[in-house]
């Protein structure tokens, strides 16, 4: 089931998913870190995504946990508080975990690579297709500017040396891009 949700979308998709666990490899090489959890909710994270709700990541966590059943997390709570970081909106980490799975999910913005970022723009923009031009890109701008407006985009020093300066740059650039049209 998770395979045959996440395969229909553009973005938040299996390759998301993998993009992901790539970035959890690069950090558990170079810091201790092993939690079959957390990357159960690496997986879950998006498994409820409609572009017009804004409880995806409540209606996952209960999906998932109900799934899997109570027994295995260490809380429910736990679970779902990874979950809800990844909104990026006023849900603010408190753990470290919570941390680093926000900052897996925003770690595409810290792209070096020019393909790679190209097609995350085209890939988000065609998940919203059902907005108009004007409507996507008021909510982008604004989504990406309550970033720029953060002290730091990453919350994890790892991922903050990594890419908050790229980050910033790409950010910028999307801003200037989509501000155009």
């Amino acid at each position: 089931e998770i395979i045959e949700t996440y395969k229909v979308r553009s973005y938040h998709n299996l390759s998301h998913i993998g993009y992901m666990f790539n970035m959890l490899d690069i950090y558990k090489a170079q810091n201790k870190f092993s939690s079959t959890e957390f990357e159960l909710a690496i997986f879950g994270h998006d498994y409820v995504y409609n572009v017009d709700a804004t409880d995806n990541e409540e209606q996952s966590a209960n999906i998932i946990i109900n799934w899997i059943g109570k027994r295995f997390f260490k809380t429910s709570e736990y679970f779902t508080n990874l979950l809800l970081t990844t909104k990026h909106g006023n849900q603010i980490a408190t753990t470290d975990e919570e941390k680093l799975i926000a900052d897996l999910d925003l770690s595409i913005l810290g792209t070096f690579d020019e393909a790679t970022w190209k097609n995350y723009c085209a890939n988000i923009r065609e998940e919203y297709s059902s907005f108009t031009d004007e409507e996507y890109d008021n909510g982008r701008i604004e989504f990406l500017k309550n970033l720029l407006n953060r002290e730091q985009i990453f919350q994890t020093n790892f991922f903050c040396n990594l890419f908050e300066e790229q980050a910033r740059q790409n950010i910028k650039r999307w801003i200037l891009a989509l501000d155009f049209y």
